[in-house]
C-alpha cells in the first residue's frame, strides 16, 4: 500500500513537491513562531522580574490602604530571608514626592534601595549615563526628569513629601542620571539609599520586600514559584500578602497570557492553508486515477483499501513536508537560541522588551506542530478518501473513458 501510494505521488512530481513544500513551509513557520514568541515572552519575563522580583511581599489590602498604612517593620525582611533559601531578598521603600530643581517642581516617586543591592545594580548601575551611582545621602534621577527639572549631577534636589512619617523634606545632591528603557519610569524616577529614604518618609519601615530566585530564569519555570509563594504567605500570616511577579506587574502578566493564547491560533492558521493545498493535490490525484481505481476495485480491492490508499498518499505528503520543515526549524531554533537583536529595539524597549532576545523551542511545541501538520493533512484527505470508497467499478471505468 505504501509503495503504491508513493509511486502515485510521483506521477505529478511538480504538484507533489509543491504540496510537500507548502507543508514544510507551514511546519517551519509554526516552529519559528514558537521560537520567536518564547524569546519575546522570556524577554518580557526577564524585564518584569527585574522590576519586581519573582515574589513581592506587601501588607494585606495594599491597593486600598492609605499611604501610611502600606508600610511595615523592616524586621519582616529578616523573616522573609529566613524562610527563603538560595534567593536574593531586598527591602524597598517608595514614596511619592515633589522634586524641586533649578526650574520647577515636578511629581516623582522616590525609591529607597540598598547601595550595591539588586535594584541598585539593575535600575541604577546598569543604566547610569552621567555622574556616579548610588551613595548614602545622595540621589540618582531619571535623565528625563532631571532635564525637565533643570537638574544635573552636582546640583542639589529638594524633595518634599507632605504627610510623610519622617522628616518629609530634604536637600539631596544629585549624584548621577540614568537612562531607563521605559520613558514613563524614567520621567518620574528618583533613587536614594534606603536609610535616607526611611529618614525622609518612613523611619524603620519598608513598603515591600522583593524576592528574586536565581534558579528561575525562564517563563516556563515560573510555575515553580507557586509552592514557595504559598509557604511564605502561610509563614507571614494574614497581615501580609505574597504576590507573584505577574500579580505585582499585572500589565506584563496579562500581556504574556494573551501571547500564549494567540500563539497556537496563529500556528493553526498556517496549517489550515497547508491543508487546503494537500486537499487540492490529493483530490486531483484521485480524479486523474478514477479509471485505475475502478480497475483495482474490480479486481477485488475493498472500499476501505481504496480509502486507505488515498489517505496514505496524504500521509506521505505530510511526512515529507513535515520532515523538511522540522529540520530547517530545528536548525533555526539552535541559531536563535544563541541570541539575536530585537528589531526596532529602541521603540520596543518602551514596553519592557530587551534589545537582545534568546530563542527557545519546547518539546511540547514541536509535538504540537507535527501533530497539527498530520491532522490537517488527514482531514484534508477525508473528502478524496470518501469519494474513493464510494466508487462503483463499472461507472469508474466508464467515467475515465469519457
Amino acid at each position: 500500500m505504501i509503495a503504491l501510494a508513493w509511486r502515485n505521488l510521483w506521477r505529478a512530481p511538480g504538484r507533489s513537491l509543491t504540496t510537500a513544500g507548502v507543508v514544510a513551509l507551514a511546519t517551519y513557520v509554526g516552529l519559528l513562531t514558537f521560537v520567536l514568541t518564547w524569546a519575546l515572552i522570556n524577554g518580557i519575563f526577564q524585564t518584569a522580574t527585574e522590576r519586581t522580583g519573582h515574589l513581592v511581599v506587601r501588607v494585606a489590602g495594599y491597593e486600598q490602604a492609605a499611604l501610611e498604612a502600606r508600610y511595615f517593620p523592616q524586621a519582616v525582611e529578616a523573616r522573609v530571608r529566613g524562610r527563603v533559601k538560595n534567593a536574593v531578598v531586598e527591602g524597598v521603600l517608595s514614596h511619592p514626592a515633589l522634586v524641586a530643581g533649578g526650574r520647577r517642581g515636578l511629581g516623582a516617586v522616590v525609591f529607597g534601595f540598598e547601595p550595591g543591592g539588586r535594584n541598585d545594580r539593575v535600575l541604577v548601575q546598569k543604566h547610569l549615563v552621567a555622574g556616579q551611582g548610588l551613595r548614602p545621602g545622595g540621589a540618582v534621577m531619571g535623565r528625563a526628569l532631571a532635564r525637565r527639572a533643570g537638574l544635573a549631577p552636582g546640583d542639589a534636589a529638594y524633595l518634599f513629601a507632605p504627610g510623610a512619617l519622617g522628616m518629609g523634606s530634604g536637600l539631596l545632591p544629585v549624584l548621577g542620571l540614568v537612562d531607563l528603557p521605559e520613558s514613563r519610569l524614567e520621567a518620574n524616577f528618583v533613587a536614594t539609599d534606603l536609610a535616607t529614604a526611611q529618614a525622609l518618609f518612613a523611619p524603620g519601615l519598608l513598603e515591600r520586600v522583593e524576592v528574586t530566585l536565581p534558579w528561575v530564569r525562564r517563563y516556563a519555570e515560573a510555575e515553580r514559584i507557586r509552592a514557595l509563594q504559598e509557604a511564605l504567605a502561610q509563614a507571614l500570616g494574614s497581615g501580609y500578602q505574597v504576590l507573584r511577579w505577574d500579580q505585582a506587574y499585572r500589565g506584563m502578566g496579562t500581556l504574556l497570557v494573551a501571547y500564549r493564547r494567540w500563539l497556537y491560533l496563529f500556528v493553526l492558521l498556517f496549517f489550515v492553508l497547508a491543508a487546503l493545498m494537500v486537499l487540492n493535490a490529493v483530490y486531483l490525484s484521485f480524479y486523474e486515477r478514477i479509471r485505475e481505481l475502478g480497475v483495482i476495485a474490480a479486481l477485488g480491492a475493498t472500499p476501505a483499501q481504496l480509502g486507505r490508499l488515498v489517505w496514505t498518499e496524504a500521509t506521505l505528503l505530510s511526512a515529507l513536508g513535515a520532515a523538511a520543515g522540522t529540520l530547517l526549524g530545528l536548525a533555526t531554533a539552535w541559531r536563535l537560541a544563541r541570541g539575536f537583536p530585537m528589531i526596532a529595539a529602541e521603540e520596543y524597549a518602551q514596553f519592557g522588551i530587551p534589545k537582545v532576545l534568546y530563542g527557545e523551542l519546547h518539546a511540547g511545541d514541536l509535538g504540537f506542530t507535527l501533530l497539527v501538520a498530520f491532522l490537517s493533512s488527514w482531514l484534508a484527505a477525508l473528502l478524496p478518501a470518501y469519494l474513493a470508497m464510494r466508487l462503483e467499478p463499472v461507472e469508474a471505468m466508464r467515467h475515465a473513458g469519457d
